[in-house]
């Protein structure tokens, strides 16, 4: 999933990937990575973008940061769920009445 931060940064100061590739020092190949959410940026690279933009990296690098960690939680979720619903299919497949549970069970009366 894109950053949206970091696209949008691109589309209101009207830079170009190569410009902003430049600004970092990385191929405008490298730049689509971190944009594209491929590759995380560091905090030096997130101090270039907000020298850039005009603000201060440290906004740029938490945003950046928090990004990341909810489109991770959001794989983890999908990746669980999955997983559980597998579980579940395995259980419901499994899940058949032993004999024990079909057995009615006989009252006896103690020997006298």
């Amino acid at each position: 999933m894109s950053n949206a931060l970091l696209l949008h940064c691109k589309e209101t100061h009207k830079q170009t990937n190569e410009a902003i590739a430049a600004a970092l020092k990385i191929t405008p190949e490298q730049y689509e990575e971190i944009e594209d959410g491929e590759v995380l940026i560091t905090y030096k690279q997130a101090e270039a973008l907000g020298q850039l933009y005009g603000t201060h990296g440290t906004n740029i690098y938490t945003s950046v940061l928090q990004l990341d960690t909810l489109l991770a939680q959001r794989q983890v979720i999908k990746i669980l769920k999955f997983e559980n619903d597998q579980l579940k299919e395995k259980l419901r497949k499994t899940d058949r009445p032993t004999p024990a549970k079909n057995k009615k069970t006989r009252k006896t009366t103690p020997a006298s």
